[in-house]
Formats: C-alpha cells, sequence, structure tokens
C-alpha cells in the first residue's frame, strides 16, 4: 500500500517519484527506458529516470479491482508518493462498471 497518493485528473502520466521506487525495493536498473521529456514539474522539463507498469488495486476484499498502470519514475522532491492521472482513473471506469451492474442487477 502507498501511502500520500495524489488523484490529478488533469494530468496525463502517472508518476512514481524515485524515493518511493526504492523504498518498494524495486532497483533503477529495471526501469524501461522512457526518452520523452515531462513537462510542468516546477516549471521546467524534466528527463524521466525510465518507467514501469506496476500492479494498482482499489476496493474492500471482496470487490477489489486491479489494473496494470504505466508510471514514470522521476528524481524530484514531493509531498506525495505517487501521483495517479487520468489514464489511470479510465483504466478502472470498465471494470468498475461491470461490477456494480452486476451487483445491482441494472
Amino acid at each position: 500500500m502507498v501511502a500520500r497518493t495524489m488523484v490529478d485528473n488533469r494530468a496525463s502520466l502517472n508518476i512514481s517519484f524515485k524515493t518511493t521506487y526504492e523504498k518498494m525495493g524495486l532497483r533503477l536498473k529495471h526501469l524501461i527506458p522512457y526518452t520523452q521529456l515531462v513537462y510542468g514539474f516546477y516549471g521546467q522539463s524534466i528527463a524521466p529516470l525510465g518507467q514501469i507498469f506496476l500492479p494498482l488495486t482499489v476496493g474492500q476484499p471482496l470487490k477489489r479491482i486491479m489494473v496494470m498502470a504505466q508510471f514514470l519514475v522521476i528524481d524530484v522532491p514531493s509531498a506525495f508518493n505517487i501521483m495517479l492521472s487520468r489514464p489511470a482513473l479510465y483504466d478502472f471506469v470498465i471494470p468498475i462498471m461491470a461490477l456494480y451492474r452486476g451487483i445491482t442487477g441494472w
């Protein structure tokens, strides 16, 4: 479980900060190269250290949904551990709709 998660429905990238990535026991050598710059942090462009696909799980034990999400790992200070954006939120829309449709019988 990752505490201090920021959800930004205006952002287009999921971000994991380097300190969080390392605290999860993951190594930088396992990152997939990512060559595009990220804009919007501190008014400047930042080159991500790489990208990784990680599982995201939401819900209660009997109504849990898990999706794989792409995260860019960047090395900047932050009060948050990860930032979830539109792509991660959209990944949950269809499974949640299907789950509740099955429960309520729509």
